[in-house]
């Protein structure tokens, strides 16, 4: 999503909608536009318990595997530059 150009702020925007709108439990957060998702899922109404923003994502791999049981479902979300898919390895491990 980094590269998004002028649409980053309302596209980031819309993930935090739908995150609302889809009834999704928790979202974890990092990065410089995650604040736009974190501040339209509130405005949708989601509550701010259920919303967690990190400065550094390898903080997200500690906070999923304190909370994390059998039967969770995870979806990374992220652009490639952000390299998401480091969390998703060691969390598999």
């Amino acid at each position: 999503m980094l590269e998004l150009g002028e649409y980053t702020k309302q596209l980031h925007e819309q993930v935090g909608k739908e995150v609302y709108e889809n009834k999704i439990d928790i979202v974890m957060l990092s990065g410089e536009y995650a604040k736009y998702i974190e501040n339209e899922a509130k405005k949708q109404g989601m509550k701010q318990e259920n919303i967690y923003y990190f400065e550094k994502k390898e903080s997200i791999l500690e906070k999923l595997e304190e909370i994390v049981k059998p039967g969770d479902v995870i979806l990374f979300k992220a652009s490639n530059g952000m390299k998401f898919f480091e969390l998703a390895e060691k969390l598999i491990k």
